[in-house]
């Protein structure tokens, strides 16, 4: 049981490091070109590329790990993403960095499938659904300390950029001197996207509004920040309180959902997520104190709705169709991501920069107006058919397949990545009682 227990750590150690150096990039890149004169169109694609990216990665990463090994992949995409940070300060170009961020994007992507598939091999049946919440509860934590490490130097130099390098490389040090077993090849799960609108309408829509809106606030949310007069290290504690906010209140409202219908809780989380939105809108040039609470009340609404989505499809569905279900939401978020930052730089340029926050408003309000008009079509989901609410990240369709048990006297300890994993949506879903 040690080597699983060191291993797990190992991992975990590994996934928080990268994490960290994560979460400050994605703050420091869109302040950096605002700074260096891009325009908001161009800092839309920085946002839209690195999704498009991730998405490749989600794609190709399988393939990848199962032809050459986890650390060996592992290893090699934290190598580029070393590089990739130590390039943005050389070259200040727009296509440059944006072609720098889908890179980053596919290399972060197939990083975590390598992790989180690694992670499900060792993870032994009895702490499988505690690690899948500790896993995401980690990242989240470490996103948001990302967050201060923008205080460390001045902006206008390469001494953050070699930070995120830093990360990169320590990231790979846990992984590459660990003696635990390597695990074997990733399963490749095959999504029918149709079959999601069978499982639950609610939980499609939510994570497209959900794709739209946070993708918005990655992008353009230090821009938000800095063109509302803040200073830099207001800037990372508003970024920071707002990443805060979803760790914190995640997992009670996802419980609270385990009680009451969770359409509803959805709806109103989009609603609370919405009216957040409205009054940072409201507020913002007015009371900094506000605009620090509402940041911290937005991120707990707006970072809750997804896992809230994907907890209703699985209570649905049959337990073997957890991980299609789940990684095809996923996938719907990831694509809507591609659309939000560059919605909202048109919003920007018309309206101004409050029109970052209204437009994750309007997205939210209008996703909750979806939802509640979509329970009225069917009844609540009976207490007894409901899953409890686990907590999910929003990275790899691997990390969802920890939430199922494997055959551990097939595998010892370490359970047998491949039982069980059909991976298809083509099931018996009971369309007709089922939304």
């Amino acid at each position: 049981m040690r080597p699983v227990v060191f291993s797990i750590f190992a991992l975990l150690l590994c996934a928080a490091i990268l994490q960290l150096g994560n979460g400050l990039q994605f703050t420091l890149i869109p302040i950096r070109a605002q700074a260096e004169q891009f325009g908001d169109m161009a800092i839309a694609t920085l946002g839209t590329g690195y999704f498009a990216g991730f998405l490749l990665g989600c794609i190709i990463g399988a393939p990848l790990i199962g032809r050459l090994g986890h650390v060996r992949v592992l290893t090699a995409v934290l190598a580029a993403l070393c590089a990739l940070a130590l390039l943005y300060p050389l070259v200040i170009d727009e296509t440059f960095w944006m072609l720098a961020r889908i890179l980053t994007g596919t290399s972060l992507a197939i990083a975590y499938m390598a992790i989180e598939s690694w992670l499900n091999e060792r993870a032994p049946n009895h702490i499988r659904g505690a690690l899948l919440s500790l896993y995401s509860l980690v990242g989240m934590v470490m996103l948001a300390l990302g967050q201060f490490l923008l205080m460390a130097y001045p902006l206008g130099g390469y001494q953050l950029f070699s930070l995120v390098a830093i990360t990169s490389a320590l990231a790979a040090l846990p992984v590459a001197l660990t003696r635990a077993p390597l695990p074997v090849p990733v399963p490749q799960p095959r999504l029918r996207m149709g079959s999601l609108l069978d499982v639950s309408r609610v939980a499609v829509v939510g994570s497209i509004a959900v794709g739209f809106a946070n993708s918005s606030f990655w992008a353009f949310g230090p821009i938000f920040a800095a063109r509302m007069g803040m200073a830099v290290d207001d800037i990372s504690l508003f970024m920071a309180l707002t990443l805060l906010g979803g760790a914190a209140l995640m997992w009670p409202i996802g419980h609270l959902s385990d009680r009451y219908d969770r359409r509803m809780v959805a709806g109103i989380v989009a609603a609370a997520a919405s009216l957040s939105g409205l009054g940072l809108v409201f507020f913002a040039g007015i009371s900094p104190v506000a605009v620090m609470v509402l940041g911290f009340l937005f991120g707990a609404f707006a970072f809750t709705i997804q896992p809230i989505c994907i907890a209703h499809a699985n209570d649905q569905a049959r337990p073997e169709n957890f991980v299609s279900i789940s990684g095809g939401l996923l996938f719907l978020y990831g694509a809507s991501s591609l659309f939000g930052p560059l919605a909202t730089a048109v919003l920007i340029k018309y309206y101004g920069p409050l029109m970052m926050f209204g437009f994750t408003a309007f997205v939210h309000g209008l996703g909750a107006l979806v939802i509640f008009v979509l329970i009225k079509s069917r009844a609540p989901t009976p207490d007894a058919e409901k899953e409890d609410f686990q907590l999910t990240p929003r990275t790899t369709m691997a990390a969802f397949q920890l939430h199922d048990p494997v055959d551990e006297n097939a595998a010892g300890d370490a359970g047998d990545p491949e039982a069980d994993f059909d991976g298809h949506l083509d099931g018996d879903f009971d369309a007709d009682e089922r939304r």
